[in-house]
């Protein structure tokens, strides 16, 4: 985890942190196009006793380069689930509750006063 300078509530002493998951190997293109699935089942949390207001999904090199299309690889999808809870939409499907998704779009999920 990497702090960064803060965008919102700087006034709240508001942090902004970097959460890094894997490395993960990813199979090449030859095998089964290029697709796995990888599952981080403790993840680090950005902090504790906390709010979280903006979220968004990167996929890097292990040197801290941006990984795209452009030069190798494709984010398809990832997603956050909380698994202490049941999920509020389709709670007979996947086990615990998804609270974040994306893709290759990296769209961030901005739930604070500018979103």
């Amino acid at each position: 985890m990497t702090m960064e300078t803060a965008q919102f509530f700087t006034q709240h002493k508001s942090e902004r942190v970097k959460i890094r998951y894997g490395p993960f190997t990813v199979p090449a293109m030859s095998v089964d196009s290029g697709m796995k699935n990888f599952e981080v089942p403790i993840a680090q949390k950005p902090c504790t006793d906390c709010l979280v207001t903006w979220a968004q999904a990167g996929l890097e090199y292990p040197n801290g380069t941006v990984a795209n299309a452009n030069n190798g690889l494709w984010l398809h999808h990832t997603v956050f689930v909380n698994t202490q809870k049941t999920a509020t939409i389709c709670p007979q499907g996947i086990k615990g509750d998804p609270f974040f998704a994306s893709g290759n779009e990296r769209t961030p999920a901005d739930i604070c006063v500018s979103g």
